[in-house]
């Protein structure tokens, strides 16, 4: 209990806010009770400064002119208690100002004053301008939030919901606050974030509403800008948010992740940043993440290391900071079930925000938590992770990669197999007893334990970053050798110039230390590559378990996994890894993943085009030139007409060509019926796949005919604005790709449109005689050319057109519904080639099916 005699309780009671009359005697009892604290915390203490502060200090304090050094007497009192308590008194008295007039007028007097600063908020013209005003402006809100600092905070976070614009200058102006005044605004946040009644989605149901944009967008700023923001506290919200089965709020997490330690989320990323993923941490900075890296270091470790104390704080078993990493990798799998809707687009918006915050988070979790012995301790078991805590593979090997991967280093350069066997013990778990017959441990763990880092060395995308910044020392030289610049611009100048030199001499140094790396890694795998399939079982279905249980899952996860997929299979094919079918895995593939496209959100249907841009640009490139395909395909056992015999006879370019084709075929069906379907999440999924693919699919013009018809219907027809927008993007990206693949005839096509051929067809029918769209399987006949043709179709030719479109569509369903072994589709296509060269030799003029 408390020393303070009995009497002077009576009359600190009796007292009660008119304890304001007295400043002396209000300082001096809040130095006794900040002592009383300091030497005890025994409850009934604690509970008698609780009573005290609710019914004397914090009112009296309201009813003070401004006087910030009484607010700091009080704040050391404060302090002294934990943050829910803190927010407790926080709530009561804001509950006093409604029930007592007295500080209810006090209250009203310091609202009006705020929102007579607040209106003044504006965004200046230059950063000086901004300074100066928010100075004035800031001490001005200071002045009312030394007394008021609840009325302050509810006025401006309000103003804050409704004007995101204001929140760079009010940070800027809240720099004066003292520290209480910063506790106060963490209460004011997490109350409006966790106000009942405010839909946290927009009316589609979708789209993140614009106050909780707001507001985590601030809350990232403030935290960033200032230490005595609660960070523990809105951590805490979040995590309880989780607990309930709310995902929206993961948002505030992303936010603070990404001010705080510089972490930006890698999505919607250009074919070139993706190809950057797979260089140094400099490189990828430099391309993906806006030149973060130039920032200042030491400021950003500050807020790594301040986000990292937040998490921690408390006690061990209640700290806050592997519970977030397992709530989100768990939410992403609990939301698809536990959500209470039947729309498929919030339902896979949500999966993209839970998978998005975790790849953000996992980055934090490794960079906050080192050296790799400090990472190890925190990280539970890969058994744990998966059979105690229910995360998937891909998250489970995601997050010990950086373990697990230095394990396979040291394996390859000192063939050390202790560290290597413990961690193919530990993985086992993960793998099916049927998977082990078809697929080895070795295989298995070697595919999850290795990066993109390990496998692509990106020369080209190393040789035109360092380009890049060359010529941008090159610039800085040229303005520093103008003499009439100001002194402060010279500086500047000389500033930005070391920086850039600095990220050119990383980059150098970087690209050096890969090089060696990967072929490192190529070494060891070479050596460990005869063992993968030897002592298999099942060979037969080897491919489709690598696709089920390695390639898709993994392929879906991030933009760089999804490369880092297509890359490994390249890889293993290059090393002539026996018994590994290169055909029956490509012609699954494209089998496969047409039936996957309705299964994915939208971030996965991206990455699934990454995965498959990178597969058919190599399919494409194996196909170019005889060449190239005696020396990268026809020697390798991944060619044999056998499954079962890696020496067996190798498929001729011919009959590769055609295995492609078909290939082709059946995913420009799919694709075409995906665009055609009624399904909101199939179209679009189809257009985003579409949109990754464009450079390397479609080529052909038939094709390209076919899917351009489809997406022009989407366009046109579709109610949905969203698929208008999407494939009207599609249809220019496409339409931008054919003309620079064959300029000259989009020359010739135009000029044609121009002329009287334009009013020849007003129908729309094709030269072929085919409509427009339709891929056709024989070559026009000499009747169907434009001069040859009558203006208008009669109805019998109508008709006859109608039944071969649907006999060739037969036909093509059938030819791309053929079997996924590449030794039957093989045979067909041979089989198909040699009577379209006997009915060639019998005079006849019809190509075969291929």
């Amino acid at each position: 209990t408390t020393r303070i005699p009995d009497k002077a309780q009576k009359l600190l009671d009796y007292l009660g806010p008119y304890l304001y009359r007295d400043t002396t005697l209000l300082v001096k009892l809040c130095r006794v009770l900040q002592v009383e604290l300091a030497l005890s915390t025994s409850a009934g203490l604690v509970a008698y400064v609780e009573r005290v502060l609710q019914r004397s200090i914090l009112p009296a304090l309201m009813l003070q002119p401004a006087n910030p050094a009484l607010t700091f007497e009080v704040w050391d009192v404060m302090q002294c208690l934990p943050y829910t308590t803190r927010f407790r008194l926080y709530g009561e008295l804001k509950e006093a100002c409604e029930a007592t007039p007295l500080l209810g007028a006090a209250a009203k007097l310091a609202s009006v004053e705020v929102r007579r600063v607040m209106r003044r908020v504006t965004k200046p013209s230059n950063d000086r301008e901004e300074k100066d005003l928010m100075r004035q402006l800031g001490k001005m809100l200071a002045k009312v939030g030394h007394g008021n600092p609840i009325v302050l905070m509810a006025t401006v976070v309000q103003q804050i919901e409704a004007y995101e614009n204001m929140i760079a200058p009010v940070v800027e102006a809240l720099k004066f606050l003292t520290p209480m005044g910063f506790d106060v605004l963490t209460y004011t946040l997490l109350t409006r974030l966790a106000m009942d009644g405010r839909e946290k989605l927009k009316e589609d149901g979708v789209t993140v509403a614009d106050w909780l944009q707001s507001l985590a967008v601030f809350s990232g700023h403030l935290c960033k800008r200032y230490a005595h923001m609660e960070v523990t506290a809105i951590c805490q919200y979040v995590a309880n948010q989780l607990k309930d089965g709310s995902s929206t709020d993961l948002l505030i997490l992303r936010e603070l992740v990404a001010k705080m330690a510089c972490i930006e989320p890698v999505e919607d990323l250009s074919e070139g940043q993706i190809e950057a993923l797979a260089g140094g941490e400099t490189l990828r900075l430099e391309s993906a993440s806006s030149q973060l890296h130039r920032a200042n270091v030491a400021s950003v470790q500050k807020g790594v290391r301040r986000l990292k104390e937040a998490l921690a704080a408390g006690p061990p078993d209640q700290t806050l900071t592997l519970p977030l990493l397992i709530m989100i990798a768990q939410q992403k799998s609990a939301v698809v079930f536990n959500t209470e809707t039947r729309h498929l687009k919030l339902i896979g918006e949500l999966v993209d925000r839970c998978n998005e915050t975790f790849l953000q988070y996992s980055e934090f979790f490794w960079t906050a938590l080192q050296p790799a012995e400090t990472y190890r301790g925190v990280l539970p078991s890969v058994e744990q992770l998966h059979r105690q805590y229910g995360l998937e593979p891909e998250m489970v090997f995601h997050l010990h990669r950086p373990l697990i991967a230095g394990a396979f280093t040291a394996h390859a350069q000192t063939a050390c197999t202790a560290e290597w066997g413990a961690v193919m013990e530990a993985a086992k778990p993960l793998m099916d007893p049927d998977m082990m017959e078809a697929v080895s441990a070795e295989m298995y763990v070697t595919f999850w334990s290795l990066s993109l880092y390990d496998l692509h060395f990106p020369e080209q995308r190393y040789a035109a970053d360092m380009q890049q910044l060359e010529q941008r020392i090159s610039n800085y030289d040229s303005r520093l050798s103008n003499r009439h610049l100001a002194k402060e611009e010279v500086a500047h100048l000389k500033d930005e110039r070391a920086k850039t030199k600095t990220v050119l001499e990383k980059i150098a140094e970087e690209k050096g230390q890969q090089e060696q790396h990967v072929a490192l890694i190529h070494a060891a795998l070479q050596k460990a590559k005869d063992s993968w399939l030897e002592g298999c079982s099942n060979r037969n279905d080897t491919i489709n378990r690598l696709l089920q249980h390695c390639i898709f899952p993994r392929a879906v996860f991030s933009p760089c996994d999804a490369l880092f997929c297509a890359k490994f299979v390249e890889k293993i094919h290059s090393l002539s890894t026996p018994y590994f079918s290169t055909l029956r895995y490509y012609d699954l593939v494209i089998e496969y993943l047409t039936k996957m496209v309705f299964c994915c959100t939208d971030h996965e249907a991206a990455r699934l085009g990454v995965f498959l841009s990178e597969t058919l640009r190599l399919l494409l490139w194996w196909r170019s030139s005889e060449s190239v395909y005696e020396a990268e395909c026809a020697s390798k056992p991944g060619f044999s007409n056998s499954l079962t015999d890696p020496s067996g006879r190798k498929v001729s370019l011919e009959e590769f060509k055609k295995l492609v084709q078909l290939c082709l075929k059946k995913l420009t069906l799919s694709l075409g019926h995906c665009l055609e379907s009624k399904e909101y999440m199939e179209v679009r999924n189809a257009l985003l796949v579409l949109t990754k693919v464009v450079k390397h699919f479609p080529t052909d013009e038939n094709l390209v005919q076919y899917i351009q018809k489809r997406a022009k219907q989407v366009r046109d027809e579709d109610p949905r604005e969203d698929l208008k927008t999407l494939a009207r993007s599609y249809l220019g990206m496409l339409e931008m790709q054919m003309r620079a693949a064959n300029p000259l005839k989009h020359k010739k096509k135009a000029a044609e449109g121009e002329g009287a051929g334009k009013e020849e067809h007003p129908e729309g029918e094709d030269a072929a005689g085919q409509e427009d769209g339709e891929i056709p399987q024989e070559p026009p006949s000499d009747d169907s050319k434009p001069g040859n043709r009558r203006p208008l179709p009669q109805p019998s030719q109508a008709r006859a057109r109608e039944g071969a479109k649907a006999k060739e569509e037969h036909a093509l369903r059938s030819a791309a519904a053929m079997p996924g072994k590449a030794a039957s589709v093989l045979q067909s296509a041979v089989s198909q080639a040699i009577k379209g060269e006997k009915r060639k030799a019998g005079g006849g003029n019809q190509g075969g099916a291929g």
